[in-house]
Protein backbone atom coordinates (compact mmCIF):
# COMPACT_ATOMS: atom_id res chain seq x y z
CA UNK A 1 0.00 0.00 0.00
CA UNK A 2 1.02 3.68 -0.59
CA UNK A 3 2.22 5.97 2.20
CA UNK A 4 0.12 9.13 3.02
CA UNK A 5 2.28 10.93 1.01
CA UNK A 6 1.88 9.68 -1.88
CA UNK A 7 -1.66 9.66 -1.82
CA UNK A 8 -1.79 13.52 -0.97
CA UNK A 9 0.90 13.50 -4.32
CA UNK A 10 -1.99 11.92 -6.54
CA UNK A 11 -4.33 14.19 -5.59
CA UNK A 12 -2.39 16.64 -7.99
CA UNK A 13 -4.02 14.60 -10.93
CA UNK A 14 -7.15 13.49 -10.34
CA UNK A 15 -10.09 15.58 -9.07
CA UNK A 16 -11.68 14.91 -5.67
CA UNK A 17 -15.74 14.79 -6.02
CA UNK A 18 -17.21 15.80 -2.48
CA UNK A 19 -20.22 16.86 -1.65
CA UNK A 20 -20.72 20.43 -0.74
CA UNK A 21 -22.46 21.78 2.18
CA UNK A 22 -26.21 21.76 1.99
CA UNK A 23 -29.02 24.45 2.49
CA UNK A 24 -31.81 23.66 3.77
CA UNK A 25 -33.99 21.37 1.55
CA UNK A 26 -31.52 20.55 -0.74
CA UNK A 27 -30.00 17.39 -1.63
CA UNK A 28 -26.03 17.02 -1.64
CA UNK A 29 -24.47 17.95 -4.69
CA UNK A 30 -20.91 16.70 -5.69
CA UNK A 31 -18.73 19.28 -6.48
CA UNK A 32 -14.84 19.23 -8.71
CA UNK A 33 -11.58 20.24 -6.01
CA UNK A 34 -8.46 20.22 -7.08
CA UNK A 35 -5.31 19.88 -4.50
CA UNK A 36 -3.45 22.70 -2.98
CA UNK A 37 -0.36 21.74 -4.97
CA UNK A 38 -1.96 21.95 -8.38
CA UNK A 39 -3.49 25.59 -7.63
CA UNK A 40 -0.24 26.28 -6.37
CA UNK A 41 1.28 25.02 -9.41
CA UNK A 42 -1.24 27.53 -11.69
CA UNK A 43 -0.04 30.69 -9.45
CA UNK A 44 3.88 29.88 -10.28
CA UNK A 45 3.08 29.29 -13.93
CA UNK A 46 1.07 32.54 -14.28
CA UNK A 47 4.45 33.99 -12.27
CA UNK A 48 6.89 32.39 -14.56
CA UNK A 49 5.33 31.83 -17.84
CA UNK A 50 2.99 35.04 -18.17
CA UNK A 51 5.23 37.57 -16.09
CA UNK A 52 2.24 38.25 -13.99
CA UNK A 53 2.65 40.00 -10.18
CA UNK A 54 1.94 37.37 -7.54
CA UNK A 55 -1.45 39.14 -6.60
CA UNK A 56 -2.76 39.10 -10.47
CA UNK A 57 -1.44 35.53 -10.39
CA UNK A 58 -3.24 34.31 -7.66
CA UNK A 59 -6.53 36.32 -8.80
CA UNK A 60 -6.31 34.41 -12.25
CA UNK A 61 -6.33 31.21 -10.87
CA UNK A 62 -8.80 31.51 -8.81
CA UNK A 63 -10.98 33.22 -11.51
CA UNK A 64 -9.79 30.24 -13.76
CA UNK A 65 -10.55 27.41 -11.31
CA UNK A 66 -14.47 29.37 -10.09
CA UNK A 67 -15.48 29.39 -14.52
CA UNK A 68 -14.57 25.67 -14.28
CA UNK A 69 -17.14 25.20 -11.53
CA UNK A 70 -14.00 24.17 -9.24
CA UNK A 71 -15.06 24.32 -5.18
CA UNK A 72 -11.93 26.08 -3.86
CA UNK A 73 -13.53 26.11 0.12
CA UNK A 74 -10.65 23.14 0.94
CA UNK A 75 -7.91 25.64 -0.87
CA UNK A 76 -5.52 28.06 0.66
CA UNK A 77 -5.88 30.97 -1.39
CA UNK A 78 -3.36 33.37 0.29
CA UNK A 79 -0.49 32.59 -1.86
CA UNK A 80 1.35 31.67 1.67
CA UNK A 81 4.30 29.24 1.51
CA UNK A 82 2.80 26.28 3.58
CA UNK A 83 4.91 23.14 2.41
CA UNK A 84 6.63 22.68 5.82
CA UNK A 85 3.17 22.66 7.73
CA UNK A 86 2.03 20.16 5.39
CA UNK A 87 5.48 17.63 5.19
CA UNK A 88 4.69 17.82 8.86
CA UNK A 89 1.07 17.05 8.79
CA UNK A 90 1.75 14.27 6.02
CA UNK A 91 4.63 12.70 8.10
CA UNK A 92 2.34 12.69 11.11
CA UNK A 93 -0.65 11.34 8.76
CA UNK A 94 1.27 8.68 8.27
CA UNK A 95 2.81 7.83 11.75
CA UNK A 96 -0.72 7.62 12.73
CA UNK A 97 -2.00 5.43 9.45
CA UNK A 98 1.17 3.11 10.98
CA UNK A 99 -0.04 2.73 14.41
CA UNK A 100 -3.28 1.73 13.35
CA UNK A 101 -2.25 -0.79 11.09
CA UNK A 102 -0.13 -2.26 13.60
CA UNK A 103 -2.89 -2.67 16.55
CA UNK A 104 -4.85 -4.32 13.82
CA UNK A 105 -2.29 -6.57 13.51
CA UNK A 106 -1.51 -7.13 17.07
CA UNK A 107 1.95 -4.95 17.46
CA UNK A 108 3.19 -3.32 19.47
CA UNK A 109 3.41 0.82 19.06
CA UNK A 110 4.97 3.66 20.36
CA UNK A 111 2.70 6.07 22.36
CA UNK A 112 4.61 8.15 22.93
CA UNK A 113 5.49 9.21 19.04
CA UNK A 114 1.42 8.67 18.55
CA UNK A 115 0.78 11.32 20.52
CA UNK A 116 3.41 13.82 19.79
CA UNK A 117 1.62 12.88 15.69
CA UNK A 118 -1.65 13.62 17.17
CA UNK A 119 -0.67 17.11 18.75
CA UNK A 120 0.80 18.23 14.88
CA UNK A 121 -2.75 17.23 13.95
CA UNK A 122 -4.26 19.68 16.43
CA UNK A 123 -1.38 22.05 15.80
CA UNK A 124 -2.64 22.01 11.96
CA UNK A 125 -6.13 22.52 13.14
CA UNK A 126 -5.02 25.50 15.12
CA UNK A 127 -7.80 28.59 14.48
CA UNK A 128 -10.75 26.48 14.23
CA UNK A 129 -12.12 24.26 17.17
CA UNK A 130 -11.57 24.50 21.06
CA UNK A 131 -10.38 20.85 22.55
CA UNK A 132 -9.98 19.85 26.25
CA UNK A 133 -6.60 20.85 25.41
CA UNK A 134 -6.68 23.67 23.78
CA UNK A 135 -9.22 25.70 25.67
CA UNK A 136 -12.54 25.39 27.75
CA UNK A 137 -15.42 24.09 26.14
CA UNK A 138 -18.11 26.38 24.56
CA UNK A 139 -21.81 25.98 23.93
CA UNK A 140 -23.07 25.52 20.95
CA UNK A 141 -26.65 25.36 19.77
CA UNK A 142 -28.30 25.19 16.62
CA UNK A 143 -29.55 28.10 16.71
CA UNK A 144 -26.89 30.14 17.04
CA UNK A 145 -25.08 31.90 14.77
CA UNK A 146 -22.30 29.96 12.66
CA UNK A 147 -19.01 31.05 14.49
CA UNK A 148 -16.72 32.40 12.37
CA UNK A 149 -14.67 29.86 9.51
CA UNK A 150 -11.13 28.66 10.03
CA UNK A 151 -8.53 30.49 8.06
CA UNK A 152 -8.08 28.75 4.49
CA UNK A 153 -4.66 27.12 5.95
CA UNK A 154 -7.15 25.63 8.78
CA UNK A 155 -9.44 24.45 5.95
CA UNK A 156 -7.10 22.45 3.70
CA UNK A 157 -5.45 20.90 6.74
CA UNK A 158 -8.77 19.47 7.70
CA UNK A 159 -9.63 18.32 3.83
CA UNK A 160 -6.22 16.66 3.86
CA UNK A 161 -6.99 15.17 7.00
CA UNK A 162 -10.29 14.07 5.80
CA UNK A 163 -8.93 12.41 2.58
CA UNK A 164 -5.97 10.14 4.56
CA UNK A 165 -9.47 8.71 6.97
CA UNK A 166 -7.49 10.53 9.88
CA UNK A 167 -10.53 10.23 11.86
CA UNK A 168 -11.05 6.77 11.13
CA UNK A 169 -7.25 6.08 12.13
CA UNK A 170 -8.03 7.95 15.39
CA UNK A 171 -10.78 5.79 16.48
CA UNK A 172 -8.56 2.50 16.83
CA UNK A 173 -6.83 4.95 19.96
CA UNK A 174 -9.67 5.01 21.84
CA UNK A 175 -9.55 1.53 23.35
CA UNK A 176 -6.24 2.52 25.04
CA UNK A 177 -6.11 4.25 28.08
CA UNK A 178 -2.75 5.92 27.24
CA UNK A 179 -4.07 7.42 24.02
CA UNK A 180 -7.54 8.04 24.24
CA UNK A 181 -7.30 11.49 25.98
CA UNK A 182 -5.26 12.84 23.21
CA UNK A 183 -7.48 11.10 21.00
CA UNK A 184 -10.60 12.80 21.87
CA UNK A 185 -8.96 16.20 22.04
CA UNK A 186 -7.51 15.70 18.71
CA UNK A 187 -11.28 14.03 17.18
CA UNK A 188 -12.50 17.62 18.40
CA UNK A 189 -10.03 19.39 16.79
CA UNK A 190 -10.10 17.50 13.67
CA UNK A 191 -13.64 16.99 13.13
CA UNK A 192 -15.06 20.59 14.33
CA UNK A 193 -16.69 22.55 11.56
CA UNK A 194 -15.24 19.56 9.11
CA UNK A 195 -18.73 17.26 8.13
CA UNK A 196 -15.89 15.18 5.72
CA UNK A 197 -14.00 13.92 8.90
CA UNK A 198 -17.19 13.37 10.97
CA UNK A 199 -17.66 11.28 7.60
CA UNK A 200 -15.01 9.50 7.36
CA UNK A 201 -15.18 8.69 11.40
CA UNK A 202 -16.52 4.57 10.97
CA UNK A 203 -20.13 4.38 12.46
CA UNK A 204 -19.13 1.40 14.92
CA UNK A 205 -16.66 3.56 16.78
CA UNK A 206 -19.09 5.87 18.51
CA UNK A 207 -20.23 2.67 20.23
CA UNK A 208 -16.66 2.33 21.24
CA UNK A 209 -17.03 6.11 22.47
CA UNK A 210 -20.13 5.13 24.95
CA UNK A 211 -18.59 2.40 26.67
CA UNK A 212 -15.18 4.40 27.28
CA UNK A 213 -17.43 6.93 28.46
CA UNK A 214 -19.07 4.11 30.80
CA UNK A 215 -15.96 3.00 31.86
CA UNK A 216 -14.12 6.33 33.01
CA UNK A 217 -17.60 7.64 34.67
CA UNK A 218 -15.55 7.66 38.22
CA UNK A 219 -13.08 9.99 36.31
CA UNK A 220 -15.02 13.73 35.59
CA UNK A 221 -11.92 14.76 33.19
CA UNK A 222 -12.71 12.03 30.89
CA UNK A 223 -16.57 12.26 31.11
CA UNK A 224 -15.79 15.28 29.80
CA UNK A 225 -13.55 14.74 27.36
CA UNK A 226 -15.81 12.01 25.57
CA UNK A 227 -18.98 14.05 25.90
CA UNK A 228 -17.84 16.85 24.05
CA UNK A 229 -16.55 14.42 21.50
CA UNK A 230 -19.89 13.11 21.07
CA UNK A 231 -21.48 16.50 20.34
CA UNK A 232 -18.48 17.52 17.97
CA UNK A 233 -19.03 14.04 15.94
CA UNK A 234 -22.79 13.92 16.31
CA UNK A 235 -23.29 17.48 14.65
CA UNK A 236 -25.05 16.93 11.18
CA UNK A 237 -24.10 13.37 10.63
CA UNK A 238 -27.13 11.35 11.19
CA UNK A 239 -25.41 7.89 10.89
CA UNK A 240 -23.50 8.86 13.94
CA UNK A 241 -26.76 9.87 15.87
CA UNK A 242 -28.68 6.23 15.11
CA UNK A 243 -25.38 4.43 16.17
CA UNK A 244 -24.87 6.10 19.45
CA UNK A 245 -29.01 6.01 20.44
CA UNK A 246 -29.01 2.19 19.95
CA UNK A 247 -30.60 0.66 22.86
CA UNK A 248 -27.40 -1.92 22.69
CA UNK A 249 -24.80 1.01 22.74
CA UNK A 250 -27.14 2.56 25.67
CA UNK A 251 -24.70 6.10 24.98
CA UNK A 252 -28.24 8.09 26.14
CA UNK A 253 -28.48 5.97 29.24
CA UNK A 254 -24.26 6.93 29.64
CA UNK A 255 -25.22 10.90 29.22
CA UNK A 256 -27.84 11.06 31.68
CA UNK A 257 -25.09 9.06 34.46
CA UNK A 258 -22.68 11.30 33.53
CA UNK A 259 -25.01 14.38 34.31
CA UNK A 260 -26.27 12.08 37.82
CA UNK A 261 -22.58 11.54 38.45
CA UNK A 262 -21.33 14.68 38.16
CA UNK A 263 -24.12 16.92 38.18
CA UNK A 264 -22.12 19.31 40.89
CA UNK A 265 -19.51 19.41 38.14
CA UNK A 266 -20.22 22.65 35.40
CA UNK A 267 -17.79 21.98 32.54
CA UNK A 268 -19.46 18.42 32.41
CA UNK A 269 -22.66 19.25 32.88
CA UNK A 270 -22.23 21.60 29.29
CA UNK A 271 -20.55 19.16 27.99
CA UNK A 272 -23.34 16.20 28.60
CA UNK A 273 -26.08 18.67 27.63
CA UNK A 274 -24.14 20.04 24.46
CA UNK A 275 -24.18 15.99 23.21
CA UNK A 276 -27.86 15.26 24.24
CA UNK A 277 -28.55 18.28 22.02
CA UNK A 278 -26.25 16.79 19.18
CA UNK A 279 -27.68 13.33 19.20
CA UNK A 280 -31.46 14.46 19.34
CA UNK A 281 -31.44 16.94 16.75
CA UNK A 282 -32.48 16.87 13.19
CA UNK A 283 -29.40 18.73 11.85
CA UNK A 284 -28.30 16.28 8.49
CA UNK A 285 -30.56 17.82 5.92
CA UNK A 286 -28.88 15.23 3.60
CA UNK A 287 -30.94 12.70 4.88
CA UNK A 288 -34.67 12.96 4.21
CA UNK A 289 -35.36 10.97 7.64
CA UNK A 290 -34.12 11.82 11.31
CA UNK A 291 -34.21 9.87 14.22
CA UNK A 292 -34.13 12.90 16.27
CA UNK A 293 -37.70 12.09 17.41
CA UNK A 294 -37.18 9.00 18.68
CA UNK A 295 -33.83 9.34 20.60
CA UNK A 296 -35.65 12.63 21.99
CA UNK A 297 -38.68 10.37 23.41
CA UNK A 298 -35.70 7.86 24.75
CA UNK A 299 -33.77 10.41 26.92
CA UNK A 300 -37.62 11.48 28.10
CA UNK A 301 -38.14 8.23 29.43
CA UNK A 302 -34.76 7.40 30.63
CA UNK A 303 -35.84 9.92 33.13
CA UNK A 304 -33.27 12.79 31.83
CA UNK A 305 -36.25 15.88 32.25
CA UNK A 306 -36.07 15.57 35.81
CA UNK A 307 -31.70 15.88 36.01
CA UNK A 308 -32.30 18.59 33.93
CA UNK A 309 -34.44 20.52 36.17
CA UNK A 310 -32.06 19.41 39.17
CA UNK A 311 -29.60 20.99 37.49
CA UNK A 312 -30.94 24.28 36.61
CA UNK A 313 -31.26 24.69 40.14
CA UNK A 314 -27.71 23.99 40.77
CA UNK A 315 -26.41 26.66 38.36
CA UNK A 316 -29.09 29.45 38.83
CA UNK A 317 -26.26 32.02 38.06
CA UNK A 318 -24.13 30.48 35.50
CA UNK A 319 -25.05 31.86 32.12
CA UNK A 320 -23.11 29.61 30.08
CA UNK A 321 -24.72 26.71 32.29
CA UNK A 322 -27.96 27.79 31.77
CA UNK A 323 -27.19 28.13 28.04
CA UNK A 324 -26.29 24.21 27.73
CA UNK A 325 -29.34 22.98 29.95
CA UNK A 326 -31.83 24.80 27.86
CA UNK A 327 -30.47 23.94 24.44
CA UNK A 328 -30.86 20.18 25.84
CA UNK A 329 -34.29 20.97 27.37
CA UNK A 330 -35.26 22.26 24.17
CA UNK A 331 -34.98 19.29 22.41
CA UNK A 332 -36.39 17.09 25.29
CA UNK A 333 -39.97 19.17 24.75
CA UNK A 334 -40.44 16.86 21.76
CA UNK A 335 -43.82 15.96 22.12
CA UNK A 336 -46.88 16.88 24.99
CA UNK A 337 -46.00 14.17 27.17
CA UNK A 338 -42.48 15.67 27.85
CA UNK A 339 -44.00 19.11 27.94
CA UNK A 340 -46.06 17.92 30.93
CA UNK A 341 -43.31 16.35 32.64
CA UNK A 342 -41.42 19.59 32.53
CA UNK A 343 -44.71 21.50 34.29
CA UNK A 344 -44.55 18.95 36.79
CA UNK A 345 -41.28 19.16 37.82
CA UNK A 346 -41.40 22.67 37.79
CA UNK A 347 -39.95 23.94 34.77
CA UNK A 348 -42.17 25.78 33.51
CA UNK A 349 -41.18 29.13 36.08
CA UNK A 350 -37.30 28.15 35.98
CA UNK A 351 -37.50 28.82 32.07
CA UNK A 352 -39.29 32.34 33.05
CA UNK A 353 -36.70 32.73 35.67
CA UNK A 354 -33.63 32.50 33.19
CA UNK A 355 -35.55 34.81 31.25
CA UNK A 356 -35.90 37.09 34.21
CA UNK A 357 -32.49 36.59 35.66
CA UNK A 358 -30.68 37.26 32.38
CA UNK A 359 -31.90 39.98 30.75
CA UNK A 360 -28.77 41.81 29.29
CA UNK A 361 -27.77 38.44 27.51
CA UNK A 362 -28.59 37.46 24.05
CA UNK A 363 -27.64 33.65 24.39
CA UNK A 364 -29.51 33.30 27.56
CA UNK A 365 -32.73 34.96 26.14
CA UNK A 366 -32.54 32.97 22.89
CA UNK A 367 -32.26 29.52 24.32
CA UNK A 368 -34.58 30.39 26.63
CA UNK A 369 -37.24 31.92 23.78
CA UNK A 370 -36.37 28.38 22.56
CA UNK A 371 -37.58 26.44 25.09
CA UNK A 372 -41.02 28.37 25.34
CA UNK A 373 -41.92 27.87 21.71
CA UNK A 374 -41.73 24.10 22.48
CA UNK A 375 -43.43 24.32 25.41
CA UNK A 376 -46.17 26.17 23.67
CA UNK A 377 -47.23 23.54 22.04
CA UNK A 378 -49.26 22.67 25.10
CA UNK A 379 -52.74 24.24 25.07
CA UNK A 380 -52.66 24.46 29.05
CA UNK A 381 -49.19 25.28 29.29
CA UNK A 382 -49.16 28.07 26.94
CA UNK A 383 -52.05 29.68 28.33
CA UNK A 384 -49.63 30.27 31.51
CA UNK A 385 -47.09 31.32 29.60
CA UNK A 386 -49.33 33.94 28.07
CA UNK A 387 -51.14 34.95 30.80
CA UNK A 388 -48.40 35.03 33.06
CA UNK A 389 -44.62 36.97 33.22
CA UNK A 390 -43.40 34.88 30.31
CA UNK A 391 -44.72 37.01 27.40
CA UNK A 392 -43.78 40.59 28.81
CA UNK A 393 -40.24 39.21 29.24
CA UNK A 394 -40.27 37.71 25.52
CA UNK A 395 -41.59 40.69 24.23
CA UNK A 396 -38.60 42.71 25.94
CA UNK A 397 -35.83 40.86 25.04
CA UNK A 398 -36.70 41.61 21.00
CA UNK A 399 -36.48 45.08 22.21
CA UNK A 400 -33.10 44.81 24.44
CA UNK A 401 -31.40 42.02 21.56
CA UNK A 402 -32.50 44.08 18.16
CA UNK A 403 -30.24 42.05 16.18
CA UNK A 404 -30.59 38.79 16.76
CA UNK A 405 -32.94 37.01 14.49
CA UNK A 406 -32.46 33.77 15.83
CA UNK A 407 -34.17 35.46 19.11
CA UNK A 408 -36.65 36.89 17.05
CA UNK A 409 -37.80 33.83 15.50
CA UNK A 410 -38.43 31.92 18.77
CA UNK A 411 -40.27 34.83 19.92
CA UNK A 412 -42.41 35.24 16.47
CA UNK A 413 -42.86 31.65 16.87
CA UNK A 414 -43.90 31.31 20.74
CA UNK A 415 -46.61 34.05 20.18
CA UNK A 416 -47.72 32.07 16.67
CA UNK A 417 -48.61 28.99 18.92
CA UNK A 418 -50.11 31.19 22.26
CA UNK A 419 -52.56 32.91 19.94
CA UNK A 420 -53.64 29.45 18.14
CA UNK A 421 -57.62 29.07 18.71
CA UNK A 422 -57.06 31.05 22.17
CA UNK A 423 -58.94 34.13 21.59
CA UNK A 424 -57.75 35.27 25.43
CA UNK A 425 -54.21 35.03 24.64
CA UNK A 426 -54.95 37.18 21.12
CA UNK A 427 -55.97 40.31 23.46
CA UNK A 428 -53.49 39.71 25.96
CA UNK A 429 -50.85 39.91 23.12
CA UNK A 430 -52.15 43.20 21.41
CA UNK A 431 -52.90 44.64 25.02
CA UNK A 432 -49.11 44.55 25.42
CA UNK A 433 -48.26 46.19 22.19
CA UNK A 434 -47.31 42.93 20.31
CA UNK A 435 -48.38 43.81 17.28
CA UNK A 436 -45.61 46.71 17.11
CA UNK A 437 -42.72 43.91 18.08
CA UNK A 438 -43.96 42.06 15.19
CA UNK A 439 -43.36 44.31 12.55
CA UNK A 440 -40.71 45.89 13.87
CA UNK A 441 -39.31 41.95 13.30
CA UNK A 442 -40.56 42.21 9.80
CA UNK A 443 -38.71 45.37 9.00
CA UNK A 444 -35.64 44.17 11.13
CA UNK A 445 -35.24 41.17 9.40
CA UNK A 446 -37.05 41.68 5.65
CA UNK A 447 -34.92 38.72 4.18
CA UNK A 448 -34.68 36.00 6.64
CA UNK A 449 -36.89 33.66 5.92
CA UNK A 450 -37.59 31.96 9.13
CA UNK A 451 -38.53 35.50 11.01
CA UNK A 452 -40.94 36.34 8.22
CA UNK A 453 -42.98 32.95 8.59
CA UNK A 454 -43.21 32.83 12.36
CA UNK A 455 -44.33 36.67 12.45
CA UNK A 456 -46.73 36.11 9.10
CA UNK A 457 -48.08 32.99 11.46
CA UNK A 458 -48.79 35.04 14.26
CA UNK A 459 -50.81 37.23 12.31
CA UNK A 460 -52.74 34.34 10.80
CA UNK A 461 -53.21 33.22 14.26
CA UNK A 462 -54.44 36.69 15.90
CA UNK A 463 -57.15 37.03 13.48
CA UNK A 464 -58.16 33.38 13.14
CA UNK A 465 -60.55 33.77 15.80
CA UNK A 466 -60.51 37.44 16.52
CA UNK A 467 -61.11 39.13 13.48
CA UNK A 468 -61.99 42.58 15.24
CA UNK A 469 -57.84 42.74 15.47
CA UNK A 470 -58.04 43.35 11.51
CA UNK A 471 -57.77 46.95 11.76
CA UNK A 472 -54.93 47.20 14.75
CA UNK A 473 -52.70 45.38 12.47
CA UNK A 474 -53.76 46.90 9.45
CA UNK A 475 -53.04 49.94 11.21
CA UNK A 476 -49.38 48.98 11.33
CA UNK A 477 -48.68 48.67 7.62
CA UNK A 478 -49.28 44.91 8.18
CA UNK A 479 -50.36 44.62 4.55
CA UNK A 480 -46.90 45.66 2.41
CA UNK A 481 -45.17 44.23 4.61
CA UNK A 482 -46.81 40.41 4.64
CA UNK A 483 -46.60 41.08 0.84
CA UNK A 484 -42.68 42.13 1.45
CA UNK A 485 -42.57 38.89 3.24
CA UNK A 486 -44.54 36.47 0.16
CA UNK A 487 -41.68 37.39 -2.06
CA UNK A 488 -39.21 35.53 0.50
CA UNK A 489 -38.70 32.07 -0.24
CA UNK A 490 -39.55 30.16 2.66
CA UNK A 491 -42.33 32.18 3.83
CA UNK A 492 -44.65 33.02 0.65
CA UNK A 493 -47.54 30.13 1.54
CA UNK A 494 -47.80 31.93 5.28
CA UNK A 495 -47.35 35.06 3.64
CA UNK A 496 -50.56 34.54 1.53
CA UNK A 497 -52.72 32.43 4.22
CA UNK A 498 -52.54 35.53 6.51
CA UNK A 499 -53.59 38.27 3.47
CA UNK A 500 -56.35 36.26 2.97
CA UNK A 501 -57.09 35.89 6.63
CA UNK A 502 -57.34 39.34 6.45
CA UNK A 503 -59.74 39.86 3.74
CA UNK A 504 -56.67 41.07 1.58
CA UNK A 505 -56.68 40.50 -2.25
CA UNK A 506 -53.87 38.02 -2.85
CA UNK A 507 -53.12 35.60 -5.33
CA UNK A 508 -50.40 32.65 -5.51
CA UNK A 509 -48.39 32.03 -8.51
CA UNK A 510 -46.93 28.58 -8.51
CA UNK A 511 -44.73 27.18 -11.51
CA UNK A 512 -45.89 23.54 -12.85
CA UNK A 513 -44.37 21.05 -13.81
CA UNK A 514 -43.91 21.52 -17.47
CA UNK A 515 -42.36 25.05 -16.24
CA UNK A 516 -45.39 27.01 -16.74
CA UNK A 517 -46.26 29.51 -14.43
CA UNK A 518 -49.70 29.46 -13.20
CA UNK A 519 -52.04 31.52 -10.83
CA UNK A 520 -53.45 29.27 -7.65
CA UNK A 521 -52.67 26.15 -6.57
CA UNK A 522 -53.52 23.02 -8.85
CA UNK A 523 -56.07 20.87 -6.78
CA UNK A 524 -56.01 16.79 -6.47
CA UNK A 525 -58.41 15.85 -8.91
CA UNK A 526 -58.06 19.05 -11.11
CA UNK A 527 -56.47 17.34 -14.12
CA UNK A 528 -57.26 13.82 -15.29
CA UNK A 529 -54.59 11.05 -14.34
CA UNK A 530 -52.83 9.31 -17.31
CA UNK A 531 -52.63 5.65 -15.72
CA UNK A 532 -54.07 3.40 -17.80
CA UNK A 533 -55.37 0.94 -15.25
CA UNK A 534 -55.50 -2.09 -17.98
CA UNK A 535 -52.89 -3.19 -19.98
CA UNK A 536 -52.81 -2.38 -23.89
CA UNK A 537 -49.95 -2.38 -25.93
CA UNK A 538 -52.02 -0.72 -28.72
CA UNK A 539 -50.17 -2.69 -31.79
CA UNK A 540 -52.00 -6.25 -32.92
CA UNK A 541 -48.76 -6.82 -35.06
CA UNK A 542 -46.44 -6.99 -32.24
CA UNK A 543 -45.62 -10.56 -32.36
CA UNK A 544 -44.76 -10.02 -36.30
CA UNK A 545 -42.44 -7.04 -35.60
CA UNK A 546 -40.56 -8.78 -33.19
CA UNK A 547 -40.17 -12.13 -35.04
CA UNK A 548 -38.51 -9.97 -38.07
CA UNK A 549 -36.48 -8.19 -35.66
CA UNK A 550 -34.51 -11.07 -34.18
CA UNK A 551 -31.22 -12.28 -35.27
CA UNK A 552 -29.50 -15.13 -34.43
CA UNK A 553 -26.22 -15.58 -32.87
CA UNK A 554 -24.45 -15.47 -36.28
CA UNK A 555 -26.17 -12.51 -37.76
CA UNK A 556 -24.86 -10.28 -34.44
CA UNK A 557 -21.30 -11.64 -35.14
CA UNK A 558 -21.01 -14.52 -32.30
CA UNK A 559 -18.23 -17.55 -33.53
CA UNK A 560 -21.16 -20.62 -33.31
Amino acid sequence: PHSIRSELELLARYPLQQRSSIMAGMEAMAKKRISQQTFDETVRENVDDFEMEKDEALADAIQQFKSQGVDLTNIDTSGTDRSAERDELANALEVIKTAKDALHDGKPIAAEECITAMAALRSACAGGPKTELDADPTVADESTPAPARAGPGVTTNKSIIAMAKGPDSLAAFLPFVALAPAALDTLCAVCEDSVENRDSFPSIAIAVLAKLLDASMADADTVRRCCTTIAVLTTRTEDLKAMFVKKEVGGLRQLLTALKTHGADPLVVIAACQALRSVCSFDDLRRDFSGAYDASRAAVELGTIPELITAFRAFPDNGEVICALCSAMKVMACNDDAVQQIQAGGGVPIIIKCLEDFPDSAPVCQRAAAVVRNLSGNDDVKTTLCQGNCLPLLLAATQSHMEDAALAEHVMASLAAMALRRPTNCERIVALNGIRQITLCMRRFPKVAAVQRACCLTVRNLVGRCPELMDPLLGENMEELLRAAGKVPGSVDAAYAALRDLKLEATMVTMNADGQIQVGVEEFGARKSAFNPVYDDGDANIEDKMSAAAQSPAELGYNM
